[in-house]
């Protein structure tokens, strides 16, 4: 304790010549503009997405994944891989067969990139008509992805879980035309 006060006049004289902290220089254009093409290219994945699940297009949808991707989908196991996520997709497309997809969001609360990943989390809803039905069931899941920038600037989704937001409810169905 001795020690400390007999410090303290030299540390207070040195902290009272020393500068006030700088703020860090504003973001370069580079910077500026490399975050507006990370912004665009994320976009263009969602827009890429959103189309080829409305389709129900499972090779278009396999393409906006990394090869190594990781999904974990609810009351599953993690499955690993572009190819193996592509099969579980397989396997749900007779039940799928069974519906009209009437429309498919993404709406992101959160997006974040850091380096060459970004994570970003929120809302997917789909409309899903029975074609034996005149009712349309609406799904909710809340999503968290991390994506990651490929060589070519691509981005593509490369781990993601998601859980049911709410029980599927019963609808009437709109009468608007797909997107």
């Amino acid at each position: 304790m001795l020690l400390l006060l007999l410090e303290s006049p030299s540390l207070l004289a040195q902290r009272a010549t020393k500068k006030p902290a700088q703020r860090p220089p504003a973001a370069s254009a580079d910077a500026r503009a490399r975050e507006e093409e990370d912004r665009e290219g994320i976009e263009k994945l969602r827009e890429q997405e959103i189309k080829a699940s409305i389709a129900y297009d499972i090779d278009a949808v396999s393409n906006l994944w990394t090869d190594d991707v990781v999904v974990i989908p609810p009351k599953h196991a993690p499955i690993q891989g572009r190819e193996a996520y592509r099969q579980y997709l397989l396997e749900g497309k007779d039940e799928m067969a069974k519906y009209d997809i009437e429309s498919y969001d993404e709406q992101w609360d959160e997006v974040r990139v850091v380096g060459d990943y970004a994570w970003q989390w929120g809302v997917i809803t789909s409309r899903l008509k029975p074609i034996s039905a005149n009712a349309e069931i609406q799904v909710s899941y809340s999503t968290m992805r991390i994506l990651k920038r490929l060589e070519d600037g691509t981005w593509k989704v490369h781990r993601t879980i998601w859980n049911d937001r709410e029980a599927p409810q019963t609808l009437k169905p709109q009468t608007q035309p797909k997107p």
